[in-house]
């Protein structure tokens, strides 16, 4: 075994066990050695993006996908840190491509459906939610990417069935309940979007969008000075990483 595949499996080893803070380093010494090492862009890549790091995300994306051009989780992956870099129409564009490249990836259907949707282009969110859930019906995900098909589309009830599936299929994700609550809050039924916030905070006390909605859910009923502390906290949250973020410049 070389000295490099032992880098490898090493870094991805800290990959599966969340570290991925710890794995850059392995990564950027791999593709320095071998910047046409496209499996290791891609990981360099995917651990930046997990860390917040996300204009350094779309360089190694970008680098992975000119490696190998036909690797759509590469396209993918650049998608996911192009969206989040709010550059939404450059993400549809690449999350688009990896389905053309991979018309199973259940990731690159929901994103699709989820980034077209905040787009306004429901047509295409409707296309991309529909294909997910034909393709894999007993995965949360993909009843996550019907839900915002029918969230672009202003079908509310819709988004809340699809939403209460994909819990029913993975009840322990805490991102499908905070969607839950989310379509709650937007149908008005604010005590019982305060339910499931909760239940998504327990689950994972880090979801920023579920402290968000809480605060929101709770100031609509009255409970304002919990709804405030929430979003000072979520704004202590975003200064902290964005501090991460310049550290990891």
């Amino acid at each position: 075994m070389t000295e490099e595949t032992v880098t490898f499996e090493r870094a991805r080893g800290l990959i599966q066990l969340g570290r991925f803070r710890d794995a850059i380093p392995f990564f950027e010494r791999l593709v320095a050695d071998d910047p046409l090492d496209g499996d290791s862009w891609y990981y360099l890549g995917l651990s930046l993006y997990e860390s917040g790091l996300m204009t350094r995300a779309v360089h190694c994306a970008t680098q992975a996908a000119g490696v190998d051009p036909e690797d759509s989780e590469a396209h993918w992956l650049r998608g996911r840190a192009l969206a989040e870099s709010g550059r939404l129409d450059e993400a549809i564009v690449a999350v688009r491509r990896a389905v053309e490249l991979d018309p199973t990836s259940i990731l690159a259907l929901s994103d699709l459906a989820w980034f077209a949707g905040r787009a306004g282009r429901r047509a295409e969110a409707h296309v991309a939610g529909e294909e997910a859930v034909r393709i894999a019906p007993e995965s949360g995900t993909a009843w996550f990417a019907k839900s915002w098909a029918a969230q672009a589309l202003g079908e509310w009830s819709d988004a809340e069935a699809a939403l209460r599936r994909a819990v029913e299929l993975e009840p322990e994700n805490s991102m499908w309940r905070n969607n839950v609550g989310y379509v709650l809050v937007q149908q008005g039924r604010f005590v019982e979007a305060i339910e499931w916030l909760r239940h998504a905070l327990a689950l994972d006390p880090e979801n920023t969008r579920a402290k968000g909605n809480l605060g929101a859910a709770l100031r609509w009923v009255g409970e304002l000075e919990e709804g405030a502390r929430l979003q000072r906290e979520l704004r202590e949250d975003e200064l902290r990483r964005l501090a991460a973020a310049l550290r990891g410049r």
